[in-house]
């Protein structure tokens, strides 16, 4: 199983999550972190030998990226072009290859039902990343508009009923 976690977005328990993941997709800077609290957590997914990709998201420190915003497919487009591009050059700075992207919150869940905010996330994906994975739900609007990269497919986990 491919266990991913989302991280360096504040939560205090990172170093605890890192052995448990074989991915960790590290916030970008839009909803949560910054240049120091990347570049902290690449140095932990590092030591840990975890692959590590961009968590890009809605600029919106306020709502934690959890609200649909309403950006333009231009808009998406640039503010994740400039998020994933901080994030490739703490990456670059560390010597670490980005292996995936996985948007965050409600630009997740607007990418993978919105097929022009779905092909502006991945023409910034290539212009900054090249052929980096993407994540999202398998036959979701966004997986099936990443033709000749690689997809991975994330479920939900749900919690059984008590």
């Amino acid at each position: 199983m491919d266990i991913n976690a989302d991280l360096g977005e504040g939560g205090g328990q990172d170093a605890a999550l890192m052995p448990l993941i074989a991915r960790a997709n590290i916030a970008c800077g839009g909803h949560a972190g910054d240049a120091a609290r990347m570049r902290a957590t690449l140095r932990l997914a590092e030591r840990h030998g975890i692959q590590i990709g961009a968590h890009p998201g809605y600029p919106d420190r306020a709502r934690f990226g959890r609200t649909e915003t309403g950006a333009t497919p231009a808009q998406i487009e640039a503010d994740c072009t400039s998020q994933l591009a901080a994030f490739r050059r703490e990456a670059d700075d560390c010597g670490l290859a980005v292996a995936h992207v996985k948007a965050h919150g409600a630009l997740y869940h607007r990418l993978m039902q919105d097929p022009s905010a779905a092909d502006a996330f991945l023409r910034a994906v290539r212009a900054v990343l090249g052929g980096a994975a993407v994540m999202g739900l398998p036959g979701s609007v966004l997986q099936e508009r990443a033709p000749g990269r690689e997809r991975i497919h994330c479920g939900t986990v749900r919690r059984p009923a008590l």
